[in-house]
């Protein structure tokens, strides 16, 4: 009868060992999904930046602007109109 007492004494402290590590391996798989929870909402937020610096990277390629399509010749006569302005205010000073 003590054997059966010992063997059973035995199987009680392996199956409590188990539930501890079984409660241990729960509360490891919580932290994980957590975390692969959160890589998931990062990897998220940097697709849709990869995506909006993608667009906004063809639309300065295509020279568009918020305002429709550049003109380089128009932007290029108005810096030069403004040069010319600068130069006279500078001489304006000079005298």
């Amino acid at each position: 009868m003590s054997e059966t007492k010992q063997l059973i004494e035995e199987l009680d402290k392996k199956v409590a060992s188990l539930i501890e590590k079984l409660i241990g391996l729960r509360k490891q798989v919580g932290e994980k999904d957590r975390e692969i929870e959160e890589l998931r909402t990062r990897l998220k937020d940097q697709v849709e930046t990869v995506t909006r610096l993608e667009t906004e990277n063809t639309e300065l390629r295509s020279g568009l602007t918020e305002s429709g399509p550049v003109d380089t010749a128009e932007v290029k006569t108005k810096i030069n109109e403004l040069v010319k302005e600068i130069d006279s205010c500078i001489s304006l000073l000079k005298v």
